[in-house]
C-alpha cells in the first residue's frame, strides 16, 4: 500500500456522497420511493485505486453504511468487499478509463448490492416485501446511476486532486 492516504480521501468522498444520497431518500420518502446508489463508490474504488487502497476505501464505506442500517453488523462491509474484489479482479478485461465501461461496471455492482441487501431484508423480516416497489426503486436507482456516474467519478478525481493526487497522470506514467 502506498504511503499516501488516498483511501481515506476516497472514503471521505464516499461518505459525503452517502450523505447526499440519504438526503435524497429523505425527500423521496414523500412519494414513496428510494434510491440505492452504492455501486458508485465501490465501482470508483475498484476501477481507479490499487487493491489495498480500494479495499480500504470500500471497507470503510461499508462500515459506515453498516451503522445506518438495521442489518447485522458487517453485512455491508462483506458485500462491499465482495463487489470490490470481483470488479478489481476483472478490471483488466475492459477499458476502465472509458465512461461507458465505468457505467456498465457500476450498474452491475449496484444491481448485486441491491439484490444482496434486499435478500437480507427479506430474510430478516420473513416477508418478500413489495416486488413492484423493489423493481421501481431499482429502476430509478439504475437510471440515476447511469446519469450521474460520470459526475461522481469526476467528483472523486477532483477531490483527490485537492490533496495533490492525480490518478490519471499516475496511470499514464505507469504505462
Amino acid at each position: 500500500m502506498r504511503n499516501d492516504l488516498r483511501w481515506l480521501i476516497v472514503a471521505g468522498g464516499n461518505l459525503l456522497f452517502m450523505y447526499v444520497s440519504l438526503q435524497l431518500n429523505h425527500y423521496l420518502a414523500v412519494i414513496p420511493a428510494s434510491v440505492f446508489l452504492f455501486g458508485l463508490p465501490i465501482g470508483f474504488s475498484a476501477l481507479r485505486l490499487s487493491l489495498g487502497q480500494g479495499l480500504a476505501a470500500s471497507a470503510t464505506t461499508g462500515l459506515f453504511y453498516d451503522t445506518l442500517t438495521p442489518f447485522p453488523l458487517g453485512s455491508a462491509l462483506v458485500f462491499f468487499s465482495i463487489a470490490f474484489t470481483v470488479i478489481y479482479a476483472i478490471r483488466s478485461r475492459f477499458h476502465r478509463e472509458e465512461a461507458f465501461s465505468s457505467v456498465i461496471v457500476v450498474l452491475l455492482a449496484n444491481l448485486f448490492l441491491f439484490a444482496a441487501f434486499s435478500g437480507i431484508a427479506t430474510a430478516m423480516t420473513g416477508s418478500p416485501g413489495y416486488p413492484a416497489r423493489l423493481i421501481t426503486d431499482l429502476l430509478i436507482s439504475q437510471i440515476l446511476i447511469a446519469v450521474i456516474c460520470g459526475w461522481f467519478f469526476s467528483f472523486q478525481m477532483t477531490f483527490l486532486e485537492l490533496f495533490g493526487i492525480n490518478i490519471e497522470e499516475e496511470q499514464r506514467e505507469a504505462r
